[in-house]
């Protein structure tokens, strides 16, 4: 984890991308708040060798060394989209959402928060997927567009299986969407 803190205070990102979690095993540390637990799991990767098993909820509103800057242009050290593979194990239900300047979205509008399956929240919510992938599926996700085309500083994180649990992996920042044709 020090390793990764010091990489992001370092100077500003000339690269199109930022693995955020991927096999750091005091990740789920770092998500002080919700019900429920956070678990590295090293039975069921969807890349690498681990992934973040959680039941119920586990966030933070912010993280240590996150401070990125999410624009509809990008320039240097600064992002558009994110990516992650999720998998629902026992949820028919995941969601996922991203904190603002140490700020959750509100319920009733659609910023920063995503979901695939069942929405049981009552949380208006951007649909990824009609199904619960039960399997390891990856989503990219244009972070500047479903807030509301709107600038802001990611800080922090949810992760929020409906009433059951789902594991997370790999959750990354890009410059561009890979899933664009040039």
């Amino acid at each position: 984890m020090a390793d990764l803190i010091a990489f992001l205070k370092a100077e500003p990102s000339t690269v199109d991308q930022l693995v955020l979690m991927d096999d750091d095993p005091g990740f789920p540390s770092l998500l002080i708040d919700g019900r429920g637990s956070a678990t590295f799991d090293e039975s069921d990767a969807g890349a690498g060798r681990a992934c973040l098993t959680v039941d119920t909820q586990r966030y933070a509103k912010r993280l240590p060394g996150w401070d990125f800057a999410i624009r509809e242009k990008p320039g240097t050290g600064e992002f558009r989209y994110a990516r992650i593979a999720m998998r629902a194990r026992t949820a028919k239900g995941i969601m996922i959402e991203f904190a603002a300047d140490g700020v959750f979205p509100p319920e009733d509008k659609p910023l920063r928060t995503y979901f695939a399956g069942e929405n049981s929240t009552g949380w208006v919510s951007n649909e990824l997927s009609p199904d619960a992938p039960g399997e390891w599926q990856s989503f990219t996700i244009d972070l500047w567009e479903t807030n509301g085309r709107q600038d802001y500083t990611l800080t922090g994180v949810a992760f929020t299986p409906m009433k059951a649990t789902a594991s997370y992996d790999r959750l990354e920042l890009l410059r561009a969407n890979p899933d664009s044709a040039p």
